[in-house]
């Protein structure tokens, strides 16, 4: 898999390989940008990044692999257009955690709120007792808001 902004366009694009686009995103409606970790690693990747745009007054997301290829350069290259700086925070983070990128008033905080979720069945039961618990996440309260100031864009 590879990330990449094509310039000429304006447009980020996620790629498997070289021959299927995932997702497009036009850069100039992306609202939010943010990283976070999963305890999955070493044995799977644990490590994403966020990009919430706002089209037609519906806010849509889309998720890409920090270890895919041309990851650090398509932030290097959002950076400079935004005239800002995007940092990674997280590269250090062996379990659940999140932060938003970008915008500036929001760097640094939260981006989700992780709980554990309780189990319902016996094979989820079974599920926490062999592989310890499953985890719930959704953007937290600060973020909702923000995003909600924005989806009308």
């Amino acid at each position: 898999m590879h990330i990449r902004l094509n310039q000429d366009e304006n447009v980020l694009e996620y790629w498997i390989s070289d021959e299927t686009l995932v997702w497009t995103v036009p850069v100039r409606d992306i609202v939010l940008v943010a990283e976070y970790t999963t305890n999955q690693g070493p044995t799977a990747d644990d490590y994403y990044l966020v990009f919430v745009w706002a089209a037609n007054g519906v806010l849509r997301f889309a998720t890409a692999d920090f270890y895919a290829a041309g990851c650090f350069e398509t932030v290097n290259l959002l950076a400079k257009q935004w005239g800002t700086n995007l940092e990674f925070g997280l590269i250090h983070s062996t379990d659940w955690a999140s932060r938003v990128m970008w915008p500036p008033e929001l760097a640094g905080q939260e981006y989700f709120e992780f709980r554990e979720a309780r189990p319902k069945t016996l094979g989820e039961r079974l599920r926490k007792i062999a592989l310890g618990p499953a985890i719930e996440y959704s953007p937290c309260e600060t973020v909702r808001a923000f995003l909600a100031s924005h989806s009308g864009r």
